[in-house]
């Protein structure tokens, strides 16, 4: 089996906390970066066959992450690992509502979290890849929203179709530039995680559509974290996602959705 280093980004709730979990019970390494602590996971890690780093950093501090970037290197070498992924997870959905009722800090927030980071967080990786030999991966956990027009969720939506543009134009420097590294964007589908209970719970003012998100809370629509996380994993040796692309596991794996 591949040594492999996966640096994951939100994961100490959530899908985040999906990917750790999935990675480590296969035997992986995972770097994983999250503001909050997760006790739970931590417990986890240790009795399984896995090894997790867990490094508290709150991703809106962009500044830092080339310093974060370089640790997570560091460890590479000292692993010799023959394949590193860097999967940017960690995302918010707030501020919700109309255009003109958000907090400028709110908004500057979510586009720190949602589209600089990951735009940081891989220009850095692959700034720093190359210099191993080792196999490079990059995913972007997307959203239907880069595509689509939600009332009330203009910030998201926005840094999501932001993000896919920036994978797509990475991709195309990757290419040109003759180097290896394979970058791909993943849309995961609606997952049961704190981003849906936020929305079941808005005024309807705010987002209008709370009611379709109550109901497939009801009707058990909601994907699972870590099967998701599983199937997102899976894209890296799925010979139908191509580097620069976005796909949807809904498409990918219609049957396990």
């Amino acid at each position: 089996m591949k040594e492999q280093l996966y640096l994951i980004t939100g994961i100490s709730r959530g899908l985040g906390e999906g990917f750790a979990r999935s990675l480590l019970r296969d035997g992986h390494t995972v770097f994983g970066i999250a503001r909050s602590d997760n006790a739970s996971l931590r417990a986890f890690a240790q009795k399984s066959p896995g090894t997790l780093i867990y490094r508290r950093f709150d991703v809106t501090d962009i500044e830092q992450i080339p310093n974060v970037i370089k640790e997570a290197f560091e460890l590479t070498k000292q692993k010799h690992v023959d394949r590193i992924v860097l999967v940017n997870n960690a995302g918010i959905v707030m501020p919700l509502g109309p255009v003109e009722t958000h907090p400028p800090a709110e908004t500057e927030r979510n586009i720190r979290i949602n589209l600089a980071a990951p735009m940081i967080f891989t220009s850095n990786f692959l700034s720093n890849v190359r210099s191993f030999s080792a196999e490079s991966v990059v995913i972007a956990v997307s959203s239907g929203a880069a595509e689509n027009f939600y009332f009330g969720r203009s910030a998201y939506c926005a840094a999501k179709a932001g993000l896919e543009h920036f994978i797509k134009v990475a991709a195309k420097e990757i290419t040109e530039k003759g180097e290896h590294t394979k970058i791909f964007a993943v849309r995961p589908g609606v997952i049961d995680t704190d981003m849906q209970s936020i929305c079941r719970a808005a005024p309807k003012e705010q987002i209008m559509d709370t009611d379709q998100f109550i109901q497939l809370k009801k009707d058990g629509k909601l994907l699972q974290p870590e099967a998701t996380a599983g199937l997102v994993l899976r894209t890296i040796e799925d010979s139908r996602v191509h580097h620069g692309e976005v796909v949807d596991i809904r498409n990918l794996y219609p049957e396990e959705t």
